[in-house]
């Protein structure tokens, strides 16, 4: 047999295990089914941050985003269009129906973009050194300064920062961005048959933006955010685009969820504030919703006879204990970082943890999926935000 001919053979053999492997990959990165919901002492709503309408760069109307996420049943959405609050003049802020509409805007600033909620009047940097009199405006008004895709297309560049409330450590956007050109032919081989295995496939851990969020959080009270950043809108020449990915996949895919002590009461004005502080506090964590409904994930600090939640600050105490529930239907799991480090890792949905020194602690949840010829890869499905145990 010629050369050539064995070279086609062999070519052609690594192309069909090629397609084999990215279309079990695919396909082991479908959701799972959800779990029965069980009762809870504290209430999680889930939401979406960092949205574009037509009032900026998105494809979208608001009324279309607003239907959007009725679709994917969220309890929060957090619109925030690039350089305008002309949505909340317009009246869109507030309940429609049971989903609570905030409306914030994208900044556009010296070292990068940041999202600034909870205002009601528009804010933007005067001059080249104007950025630390935008965070104290911002901070002064009782609003939130979030840091937009820090490693991102434009990276945030001004470190250290203050202040600050929070930062984007996992933006939807920015991690289909970083992905391999290999990666992206086999998602849009199999997007049409498996379109959550697709996307799920595209969301990696985001270790630039995990360490620079660890980093700062052990100098200062830092919030992590997961994002969509969802335009709905691919340009593709002159003023044509592509819709796509379309919103409710994007709200069905990334998801911040927070946690209360009581339940919303339905009424806009303290509900909307209930959900700013809770985002302030770092009483939230992130998940990847479209591997598995993320709602019954519990991170907390067992000191004697008391439980402190996420975006708590506890004096060390010997006896005190992390536990962390991670309910799912398949194979999951738990780690625990202290600064950013990990300290410990168990195969289980359960994890509890006897502390040993102050630190900055928080939880990462991953799903367990197989892969070709029997092997598995942890996938990220959750990220805790921290518990400051200080001395």
């Amino acid at each position: 047999m010629k050369i050539g001919n064995v070279l086609k053979i062999i070519g052609a053999l690594v192309i069909l295990v090629w397609v084999a492997d990215s279309m079990m990959t695919i396909w082991y990165e479908q959701p799972r089914p959800d779990l029965k919901s069980t009762t809870q002492e504290s209430v999680r709503y889930a939401g979406v941050i960092h949205v574009h309408s037509r009032y900026s760069d998105g494809s979208g109307t608001i009324e279309q985003i607003i239907r959007a996420a009725h679709t994917a049943d969220l309890d929060f959405l957090v619109m925030t269009d690039h350089s305008t609050l002309q949505p909340l003049i317009d009246g869109y802020q507030g309940y429609h129906n049971d989903l609570l509409v905030l409306i914030g805007e994208e900044v556009n600033t010296s070292a990068g973009h940041l999202l600034a909620l909870g205002l009601d009047h528009h804010v933007e940097q005067q001059g080249d050194e104007g950025l630390p009199a935008l965070l104290d405006s911002i901070d002064s008004a009782g609003g939130l300064a979030i840091l937009a895709h820090p490693a991102g297309r434009r990276p945030w560049t001004a470190w250290p920062v203050r202040p600050v409330h929070g930062i984007e450590i996992l933006n939807a956007d920015t991690a289909w961005r970083d992905d391999h050109p290999l990666e992206w032919i086999r998602v849009l081989l199999f997007l049409w048959f498996m379109p959550e295995g697709a996307l799920n496939s595209l969301i990696d851990r985001p270790d630039e933006a995990i360490n620079r969020w660890q980093t700062l959080a052990q100098q200062q009270h830092l919030v992590g955010i997961g994002s969509v950043d969802a335009h709905a809108r691919i340009p593709l020449w002159g003023d044509q685009s592509l819709q796509f990915p379309s919103y409710a996949r994007m709200f069905g895919l990334l998801r911040t969820y927070v946690v209360l002590d009581s339940a919303l009461s339905g009424a806009e004005v303290p509900d909307r504030q209930q959900i700013l502080d809770a985002l302030r506090n770092g009483q939230c964590y992130i998940a990847v919703d479209s591997y598995e409904e993320a709602s019954q994930f519990d991170f907390e600090l067992q000191v004697d006879d008391t439980s402190f939640n996420m975006g708590s600050h506890v004096v060390f105490q010997q006896g005190a204990q992390v536990r962390v529930k991670a309910p799912s239907s398949g194979a999951v799991l738990v780690r625990l970082y202290r600064n950013g480090q990990q300290i410990v890792e168990v195969s289980a949905q359960d994890m509890v943890y006897d502390l040993s020194e102050p630190g900055v602690y928080h939880a990462e949840a991953y799903q367990v999926r197989p892969r070709l010829f029997g092997s598995e890869e942890a996938r990220l499905w959750i990220i805790s935000n921290p518990i400051w145990v200080e001395e």
